[in-house]
């Protein structure tokens, strides 16, 4: 992790960053939301041999976690929520294949009922499927954030209990 200006530079699949984050299941409010949103500049989408490679995810264990996963020897890409496959990588070529590379924002929310993901402000997928946190939180509270695996710039990411 290199910083560049106000941005994070990540340079491979062994580049990323892990941090733990405080979850209060009894904050989520009505909405039961949990959002992730960040801006990618990628240059390219290189993840290792290990499956389900995150490039951008909150994560307790398997079947409680919101992640964007990174393409792998040519495999399809996708955004989870716990086990289910919200958006596959038709609905993210815009995030996998800018040609040239340019910035693109992408918001994952799931809440009580529903999961969505949305690149640069259009809605590109979504499904019932709610908040995995809500049914499994994690025991100690904390949740880890993982982010990287690819070569390019990440920008803008943040974590919140509200639907954007």
């Amino acid at each position: 992790l290199h910083p560049a200006g106000a941005a994070a530079r990540f340079s491979g699949p062994e580049s990323s960053a892990n941090v733990s984050v405080l979850y209060n299941a009894t904050a989520l409010g009505p909405e039961a939301a949990i959002t992730l949103e960040a801006k990618f500049f990628v240059e390219e989408w290189s993840a290792s041999g290990i499956d389900n490679f995150h490039c951008l995810a909150l994560t307790f264990d398997w079947d409680a976690s919101i992640g964007l996963n990174a393409p792998k020897y040519g495999n399809r890409s996708s955004v989870n929520v716990g086990a289910a496959t919200i958006a596959g990588q038709d609905a993210l070529t815009d995030l996998w294949d800018s040609s040239p590379p340019r910035w693109v924002s992408l918001v994952m929310t799931a809440n009580a009922t529903t999961s969505t993901v949305s690149l640069d402000g259009q809605l590109v997928a979504a499904a019932a499927v709610p908040n995995p946190f809500i049914k499994k939180p994690p025991r100690d509270g904390l949740l880890m954030l993982e982010v990287g695996h690819f070569t390019g710039l990440l920008d803008e990411l943040r974590i919140s209990t509200s639907v954007r």
